[in-house]
C-alpha cells in the first residue's frame, strides 16, 4: 500500500492562517521552555541575563502571534476563573505599588543582577495567558511536561561535569555544590523542586508502563542532583510536599487504590536509598568534597537556634513594612529598606558589612515591595490555585490534584527561605496555567459557548501583523537589547583588562550610558568595581592615565545617576568612597578627598550605623590631616559601633 505524498503546496493549503498562528504561538512556548539550557560567557553574568532575555523575547513573540490569533477567533481567549482573577489582581497591585513607590524606574526595570522588576511579572502574566489560550485541552500539556522533565537530564549532566571537574563551561560560584546551568546552587535547588514534583505528577499521568518507568527514573536521578546541590530550602520544600502527599493518600486513597500505595512507597524507598547511598559515599570519600552532611546538620541547628543571617535580617523587612504598610515601597526596594534600617548589632553575626537586596523570604519581600495588599493578593493567587485543585479532586476523585497541591506547598515552604528568578517563576506560572485549563475542562466541559467571530479581511490581517511586529521590535529593543549590550560590554571589559587596558576603560565607561536608568546604575557599579580591581601597576602611560580618567568618569556617572533616581544606596556610597580614595592615592589630588568627604557625610545621614563609613573616614582624614573634622564625624556614630571603631 502506497502512502500518498504530501507536497509543500498541499501542506500550505491545508494550514489555515489560524492554524499557522496557533502553531507559531505554541512553537514559541516550546522554545521558551528551553530557557534553563541557555548560558554564555559573553555575558558578565553567564546564566541569569541570557536566560531571562531569551525567555522574554520568546514570550513577546508568542504574545504577538497570540494577539493575531484572537483576531481570528475568540475561543482562544482564556475563560474566567478565580485563579485568572487572582493573577490579574496580584500583578495589578504590584503595578500600582511600583508606580507609587520610591524608585519607579528601578521597580519597573529591575536590576542587572536580578533581572526582576515589574517588567518580569508582566511577562509571567503574558506567559500564563498564552499558555491558557493556546493549550486549551489537558491532552495538549503532556508533551510540555515531558519536555520539562527530559530537559533536566542535559542540565544535570552539565552540572555533574562541573562538579567532578571534567569541564569548566561556566564559572562556578560554589565548587562544593552542584549548580548546573544556574550559576547558583540555591537557584538550581528551586528548579529541582518543580522538576521532582512535576515528575511524580507525570508518573501518575502517563498511561503506558514505559512512560511511568522513564518518569520515575528521571525523578530519582534528579533527587540525587538535589542532594548534590546542597540547597536546604529545596530539601525542606520537597520533604513537606511529599509528607503532605503521603498524608493525603493515607487519608483519602488508601482503601481505593492498590497501585497508588505501591508507586508511592517504591518511590519513597528509592529516594531513601539514594539518601543513604550518598551519606555512605561521602564518608568513604568516593565523592568529592561536598557540604551535604554539614548543611544537613546546619539545617537542624538553624531551625532550633534561629541563629542564621536570614533570621537576623528579617526584622529589617518587618520594620520597613511598618513605615509603609499598605502598598510598600515598590518592587526591588529591599535594598533601600536594608540601608535605612540596618543596625550595628548585625555586626555580631556578620563582622563585615554585606549589602542585601533580598530578604530571602517571599512574604517579607512582598510586604516591603507591595505592602499588605500585595501579600494578600499573593496569598489569594495561591489559595485560588489550591481551591481549583480541590474542586478538581471533588469532581474526579484522583490523586493527581494532590500532587500539584504538594508542589505548591513545597514551593511556599521553599520561598520562606529563598527567592525566585525567571526559571522558577516561569515554572510556577506554567503550573498555574495548567490548573486553570484543567479546572475549565473538568468542570465546564461542553457547557461553554464559543463566540462567533467574523474572519478579518486580508488587509486587516496584514495591518495587524505589521503593527504587532513593530510593537514586538520596539519592546525587544527597549527591554532586551539594551540590557544585553550592558552585560556583554561588562564581560568584554573583564576579558580586556590584561590585553588592552585602554580598550577596557573605554568599554567599561560606556556601560554607564546603556539601557534604562536602573540597569545603567547596576552596570556602572559593576564596571567601576572592575576598574578598581584592575592592576594599576601593570600599566604604563597612557594606559594608567586612561584607567584613572575612566574610573573618575564612572564615579561621577554613578553619583549623577543616583541623584537622578532620588534614592542613594549605601553600597554605592561605599563604592564611591573606595574609588575616590584610590584616585587620591594615585594622584595625591586633594579634591578627591573632598568628594569622598561629601559622599560619606551624605551616607551618614542615610544611616549613621554603617561601620565602613567610619573606616573610610578615618583614612580620609588622616590623609588630609584634619583631626577636628574626623572627631566631628565620629561623634555621630552610635554607641554600638564604638567597640569596633576602637579596634
Amino acid at each position: 500500500m502506497q502512502v500518498p505524498s504530501l507536497s509543500l503546496h498541499t501542506l500550505v493549503a491545508r494550514l489555515s492562517w489560524e492554524k499557522t498562528l496557533l502553531l507559531a504561538a505554541r512553537g514559541c512556548i516550546f522554545l521558551a521552555l528551553l530557557t534553563p539550557l541557555l548560558f554564555t560567557n559573553q555575558s558578565f553574568f553567564p546564566t541569569l541575563p541570557p536566560q531571562t532575555l531569551y525567555f522574554r523575547v520568546l514570550i513577546e513573540a508568542s504574545f504577538l502571534f497570540y494577539l493575531l490569533l484572537l483576531l481570528e477567533s475568540r475561543r482562544y481567549l482564556p475563560k474566567p476563573s478565580p485563579l485568572l482573577w487572582g493573577i490579574a489582581l496580584f500583578i495589578g497591585i504590584l503595578t500600582l505599588a511600583s508606580l507609587l513607590g520610591i524608585h519607579p524606574a528601578k521597580s519597573f526595570w529591575g536590576t542587572l543582577h536580578r533581572m526582576e522588576g515589574l517588567i518580569a511579572f508582566l511577562h509571567y502574566g503574558i506567559f500564563f495567558l498564552v499558555l491558557a489560550g493556546v493549550f486549551r485541552k489537558i491532552q495538549d500539556w503532556v508533551w510540555l511536561f515531558r519536555l520539562i522533565l527530559f530537559l533536566s537530564v542535559p542540565i544535570g549532566i552539565v552540572g555533574l561535569l562541573e562538579y567532578f571537574g571534567v569541564t569548566t563551561l561556566l564559572p562556578i560560584s560554589d565548587v562544593k555544590r552542584m549548580e548546573a546551568t544556574f550559576g547558583n546552587p540555591a537557584l538550581y535547588g528551586a528548579y529541582l523542586l518543580f522538576i521532582l514534583l512535576l515528575g511524580i505528577f507525570l508518573t501518575f499521568w502517563e498511561k503506558k508502563t514505559t512512560g511511568k518507568v522513564v518518569a520515575w527514573s528521571l525523578v530519582l536521578l534528579n533527587t540525587s542532583f538535589l542532594f548534590l546541590s546542597g540547597t536546604r530550602a529545596a530539601w525542606v520544600g520537597v520533604a513537606f510536599g511529599l509528607f503532605f502527599l503521603f498524608t493525603a493518600w493515607f487519608v483519602l486513597f488508601r482503601k481505593k487504590s492498590q497501585a497508588s500505595p505501591r508507586t508511592i512507597f517504591l518511590g519513597m524507598a528509592a529516594a531513601l536509598l539514594i539518601f543513604l547511598t550518598f551519606i555512605s559515599l561521602f564518608w568513604l570519600h568516593v565523592l568529592p568534597a561536598n557540604p551535604f552532611w554539614d548543611r544537613y546538620q546546619a539545617l537542624w541547628n538553624d531551625a532550633t537556634t534561629l541563629e542564621t543571617q536570614r533570621f537576623t535580617f528579617w526584622p529589617v523587612a518587618f520594620q520597613a513594612w511598618q513605615e509603609s504598610p499598605v502598598l510598600g515601597y515598590g518592587l526591588e526596594s529591599f535594598a533601600f529598606a536594608y540601608d535605612t534600617f540596618y543596625k550595628p548589632s548585625f555586626l555580631e553575626d556578620t563582622p563585615e558589612l554585606q549589602f542585601y537586596d533580598r530578604a530571602h523570604n517571599i512574604f517579607l519581600e512582598l510586604l516591603v515591595a507591595a505592602g499588605l495588599l500585595g501579600l494578600m493578593a499573593y496569598g489569594f493567587m495561591l489559595a485560588s490555585a489550591s481551591w481549583l485543585l480541590w474542586r478538581i479532586y471533588r469532581s474526579t476523585h484522583i490523586i493527581l490534584p494532590f500532587i500539584l497541591l504538594a508542589l505548591l506547598l513545597g514551593y511556599v515552604i521553599h520561598t520562606i527561605f529563598s527567592f525566585d528568578t525567571t526559571i522558577s517563576y516561569s515554572l510556577l506560572f506554567l503550573v498555574f496555567a495548567f490548573v486553570h485549563v484543567w479546572y475549565r475542562e473538568m468542570l465546564h466541559a461542553g457547557s461553554e459557548k464559543t463566540a462567533k467571530t467574523t474572519p478579518p479581511l486580508l488587509s486587516q490581517r496584514v495591518g495587524a501583523f505589521l503593527a504587532a511586529l513593530f510593537l514586538f521590535g520596539f519592546l525587544s529593543w527597549t527591554a532586551n537589547m539594551a540590557i544585553w549590550r550592558a552585560t556583554t560590554a561588562l564581560a568584554q571589559g573583564y576579558y580586556l583588562q590584561y590585553k588592552d587596558p585602554i580598550a577596557m576603560v573605554k568599554t567599561l565607561s560606556g556601560v554607564c550610558a546603556v539601557g534604562p536608568l536602573s540597569i545603567r546604575i547596576d552596570a556602572c557599579d559593576s564596571g567601576t568595581q572592575l576598574l578598581l580591581s584592575a592592576p594599576f601597576n601593570l600599566y604604563r602611560e597612557p594606559g594608567q592615565k586612561a584607567l584613572l580618567e575612566g574610573l573618575e568618569r564612572n564615579l561621577q556617572a554613578i553619583y549623577s545617576l543616583e541623584k537622578g533616581s532620588n534614592v542613594f544606596q549605601m553600597k554605592h556610597a561605599v563604592l564611591l568612597a573606595q574609588g575616590y580614595e584610590a584616585l587620591y592615592l594615585q594622584t595625591q589630588d586633594l579634591r578627591y578627598l573632598q568628594k569622598e568627604e561629601e559622599i560619606l557625610k551624605e551616607a551618614q545621614k542615610l544611616n549613621p550605623g554603617v561601620l565602613p563609613l567610619y573606616k573610610f573616614a578615618r583614612t580620609m582624614y588622616e590623609f588630609s590631616g584634619d583631626k577636628q573634622k574626623q572627631e566631628q564625624f565620629f561623634q555621630k556614630a552610635p554607641g554600638e559601633l564604638l567597640p569596633y571603631l576602637a579596634q
